[in-house]
């Protein structure tokens, strides 16, 4: 340690040479000793020797009570140094600078510290926190220094008690429980010295002397020495210390002066756990702490904080910010394997990630999550997840699940900048109202999610309201480019996915299936709007036909088919065309491509908009009405809204649906000619629709009608007298 130091100060030395800058006289706070370095760096506090099972630390002294929290020097926090019952232990910081040379300093400099000496059963009575003075020459031409210009000064409290002076020095045990404040200067303060100078080592004293005493008993080396470092700390063979200081002032007037004072207070913690309400400095801390169990959940108590490269989930836990939080990672991650993630989940646990932003800014990660386990992820963003988006490696995921993991569950994210995959999934999935935007035209890949399977684990992912855009990359390594989504079967058989209510716009392709002719995946996608795609569905496959009814494909004419010869009806499609086996192509279609042959699209939706047709029977509270009316297909625009009415138990000879401007009523009942419970109020439609129990009634393309509910109502006649029967509620859908 002194050969190190000795090197490393001849720079500082230059320096102090040529004059101390001037520092003002502003309180810097201290909220952590950074680790011991050969060459620290100036005004940075740092375990200079800490030893064993020594332990340097900043605390809140909130609660303590007593003397300690009631007369600390400044609020609300201190330093702490601690030695076990170890003769090894030692416990010493310290803050590197150039101060000054003595023979220039000495005479203004003005050292001072406050310490706190706690009772501890055991402990040794006659130590307290001592305060250090370093000093080197890197020149060293005095004879009488024998070459050895480098030399301690130590100030113990146990030496500087009432009475005591350099000609009769007096040891005394400091005081307990209590603070003391030091002020040390040129001629108040006794030291002794550990050689050096022309001076031996005192060896802890006597002899001791004051700043001004040593100087004078040194050789001229020691007037041109650097006072480089002050250190506070206690030492070896001083057991059972529980010692804490605050409040280091160091000044001098000489040249432009020198003004430092050092408030040492607890860091402001970052993670809390909520069931134990303990506090921790890192994610990691708070994780792998004993008292954090399975089931626990960690809040994150700043709005931005950087830890990384990996943050190891060994527990089952939710994770999620007291307010709102910015995640950073904090350098790059692996290439393979378990290396590759920033946030790695074990195999077998539950993890819930909810409200983070997640961003991967300035380093290159592979993967933001990669989960083995249970994983819950919900109104969280991911930002910059790449790692050479570009090339070679094409690659950056936000979430992956790995073989043998449980369900993943996603929902309300958004994605952006990532370098290849939003969600790579291989396993069960439910993915929810996420949006992905994609970086655009360029060298690189972009897809929002991939499904497959893998060994164990069979994709079957189900996906929901979600919006890709921009997904528009070519990698120029081979030629590979980027969709909306894409499942396959190329890692593993058995991958199905179901996708509906979701956007697909401004994409090279919306969808991508398959990887080759060969692959079997399962895909049904339904309910979609998949527009403005270069191609809106590509099916790779020529085994496997992929369920596409009822999207939006960017026109009312449907997609476009260009290969074969057989033209889709219009209104679209012919249900007899499936049931004759034919392939119903729409080379006449305005909206986005499809490929051929293996994409059922027909019937297609004629709106721009994604809203579900529905019916719901309803009765009277004291139902003396038939339930004969019942609906058999949806109420959508362009098609025909089919019913029955039972008029076969009743005897009658026909049936009646009337549809109600006027809403639905509980119930008004009827006698006479048309008797029951009347359960849509009127004006009706009018005419009537009439039939012999069966029911066929179109609906007009015109989207304005969406999302419109009617009430209609059944009724059998027979003889001139009407029988009233259940109502249906329906709601004109897209499908």
């Amino acid at each position: 340690m002194r050969l190190l130091l000795h090197v490393s100060v001849r720079a500082f030395t230059v320096l102090a040479l040529g004059g101390v800058s001037a520092v003002a006289a502003t309180a810097q706070t201290v909220t952590e000793f950074a680790p011991f370095t050969p060459n620290p760096p100036p005004s940075v506090w740092y375990e200079n020797d800490v030893r064993f099972a020594g332990m340097a630390e900043t605390i809140d002294l909130v609660g303590f009570g007593g003397d300690l929290e009631a007369n600390q020097p400044l609020a609300t926090g201190a330093a702490l140094l601690t030695t076990t019952f170890d003769n090894n232990d030692k416990a010493e910081v310290g803050v590197f600078d150039a101060y000054g040379l003595p023979g220039s300093i000495f005479g203004s400099l003005v050292i001072s510290y406050s310490w706190h000496k706690a009772s501890n059963a055991g402990q040794n009575l006659a130590a307290a926190p001592a305060l250090k003075l370093t000093f080197s020459n890197a020149l060293c031409d005095d004879p009488g220094s024998a070459g050895d210009c480098f030399g301690t000064l130590v100030f113990e409290p146990t030496w500087n008690g009432p009475g005591s002076t350099p000609g009769t020095p007096l040891s005394s045990n400091p005081p307990l429980d209590t603070w003391v404040t030091e002020t040390i200067d040129a001629n108040n303060g006794l030291f002794w010295w550990t050689g050096g100078f022309g001076e031996p080592n005192t060896a802890g004293g006597p002899p001791l002397n004051t700043l001004a005493g040593w100087a004078a008993q040194f050789t001229s080396d020691f007037g041109d020495a650097l006072m480089f470092q002050v250190s506070i700390g206690v030492g070896t063979f001083n057991q059972g210390q529980v010692g804490y200081f605050d409040d280091v002032q160091i000044a001098h007037s000489f040249g432009v002066g020198y003004s430092r004072n050092w408030n040492f207070e607890a860091p402001t913690p970052i993670v809390r756990n909520v069931d134990t309400l303990e506090t921790f400095l890192s994610v990691q801390a708070a994780i792998d702490d004993a008292d954090t169990l399975d089931g626990h959940t960690l809040e994150l108590l700043v709005t931005d904080w950087t830890e990384g490269p990996q943050i190891h989930f060994t527990k089952s836990l939710t994770f999620r910010p007291a307010t709102t939080a910015t995640l950073r990672q904090s350098g790059d991650t692996g290439t393979g394997g378990d290396a590759r993630a920033w946030l790695l989940i074990d195999n077998g646990l539950t993890v819930a990630f909810e409200d983070l932003d997640f961003d991967g800014n300035g380093f290159r990660v592979w993967q933001g999550i990669r989960s083995k386990a249970t994983l819950d992820v919900t109104n969280c963003t991911f930002n910059d997840i790449q790692f050479d988006a570009s090339g070679p490696s094409y690659a950056g995921t936000a979430i992956t699940t790995i073989t043998a993991s449980g369900p993943l569950t996603v929902s309300g994210c958004e994605f952006t900048n990532i370098g290849r995959i939003g969600l790579h999934i291989f396993g069960e999935a439910t993915v929810e109202n996420c949006t992905y935007t994609g970086k655009g035209v360029g060298d690189f890949l972009d897809y929002m999610l991939c499904v497959g399977s893998s060994g164990a684990s069979i994709g079957d992912a189900t996906i929901t309201g979600c919006t890709v855009t921009n997904n528009r990359g070519v990698a120029s390594s081979d030629g590979s480019g980027s969709a909306g989504m894409l499942a396959s079967t190329f890692f593993g058989l058995g991958t199905e996915a179901t996708i509906s209510g979701c956007t697909l716009t401004d994409n090279t392709i919306g969808l991508a299936v398959g990887f080759n002719v060969a692959d079997m995946s399962t895909v049904f996608a339904n309910g979609n709007r998949i527009f403005d795609n270069d191609f809106g569905l590509i099916n790779t496959s020529s085994i496997s036909t992929v369920n596409a009814l009822n999207n939006w494909w960017g026109h009312t004419s449907g997609p476009l088919d260009t290969a074969g010869t057989f033209e889709a009806g219009n209104p679209p499609c012919f249900l007899s065309d499936f049931d004759n086996g034919l392939d119903v192509i729409n080379a006449d279609g305005l909206g986005n491509f499809v490929s051929n042959g293996n994409v059922d699209y027909c019937s297609w939706l004629l709106c721009d908009t994604i809203t579900p047709a529905s019916t719901a029977a309803r009765n009277g509270p004291a139902p003396i009405n038939p339930d004969g009316f019942v609906s058999v297909t949806d109420p959508v625009v362009g098609g025909v809204w089919n019913s029955t009415i039972d008029i076969v138990t009743p005897g009658a000879l026909g049936s009646i649906i009337a549809i109600a401007l006027g809403g639905p009523v509980d119930s008004i009942f009827l006698s006479g000619t048309v008797a029951g419970e009347l359960l849509c109020l009127p004006p009706f439609v009018s005419p009537f629709n009439i039939a012999a129990g069966i029911h066929a009634i179109g609906i007009p393309v015109d989207c304005s009608l969406l999302g419109a509910t009617l009430c209609t109502q059944g009724a059998t006649f027979v003889s001139g007298a009407v029988t009233l029967q259940n109502a249906i509620d329906i709601t004109i859908g897209t499908f």
